[in-house]
């Protein structure tokens, strides 16, 4: 309940009450002229009760009426979706011609509670124009190589896909990765900054929002702090195809 209501009570307070308002002062005004002249302490007591209870009853009422109002506005809220795109890894594989992108991105609410659905990417670039859809993780854990020899562990739970199917409260933020497969080669253009990719997704009303990637990246640096990064174990030595010392 809003603290200045009882402002606007006095302000609308006439609209709610009328008469019966100007009724309760008149029987407070008998009440003290009867306590005046004939002492009738229960009389005053009684009609002081009167304003005192119609006034508490008329606010109860009023606050009610703007609670009311206040559900009804925000049936008409919108919720306002607003990405933040990080870093982008890729990889190419030839026997596929396929560049897998990961992406990695914030998506904050600032509207009403919504969830975040249909992901997709537009990749843009000089020979090629296409729109896909998100792709899934091949297994529930997958380890991505990294340009320094480590591996990032990618989960199904924690995708961006995957945290953003419950709803974002108004105020609250989802961080995540996103993986897309795109035809062809597309590393150089994505390192040179003739490649870009919108990336956008849709709340329940409906609507699109997406933000722009495009540029030149540094891979591996950025990472957000509840992901796992693993060395990989040292193999042995194989003392057998070492030459003679």
């Amino acid at each position: 309940m809003d603290k200045l209501r009882p402002i606007e009570f006095v302000k609308t307070a006439g609209l709610l009450g009328g008469g019966r308002v100007v009724l309760a002062i008149i029987l407070m005004g008998i009440a003290i002229w009867e306590h005046i002249h004939g002492k009738n302490a229960a009389t005053f007591i009684f009609g002081l009760l009167v304003v005192v209870f119609f006034c508490f009853g008329a606010y109860v009422a009023w606050s009610k009426e703007r609670d009311k109002y206040e559900q009804e506005a925000r049936k008409h809220e919108q919720p306002n979706l607003q990405l933040t795109l990080h870093d982008v890894l890729s990889s190419y594989d030839p026997n596929r011609d396929v560049t897998t992108v990961v992406m990695s991105a914030v998506l904050v609410n600032r509207g009403v509670a919504t969830v975040a659905l249909g992901w997709v990417a537009r990749f843009q670039s000089p020979q090629i124009d296409i729109t896909i859809g998100y792709r899934n993780l091949p297994t529930e854990e997958y380890e991505w190589p990294l340009s320094n020899g480590n591996l990032l562990i990618l989960r199904r739970q924690e995708m961006l896909t995957a945290r953003t199917m419950q709803a974002i409260e108004k105020g609250h933020l989802v961080h995540g990765r996103i993986v897309f497969e795109f035809q062809g080669d597309r590393r150089a253009e994505l390192a040179n900054g003739s490649g870009r990719i919108w990336l956008g997704c849709y709340d329940f009303t409906g609507r699109l929002t997406q933000e722009l990637f495009q540029g030149h990246f540094i891979p591996d640096l950025n990472f957000f702090p509840d992901e796992e990064v693993r060395t990989p174990p040292l193999l042995p030595l194989d003392f057998n195809q070492l030459g003679p010392g």
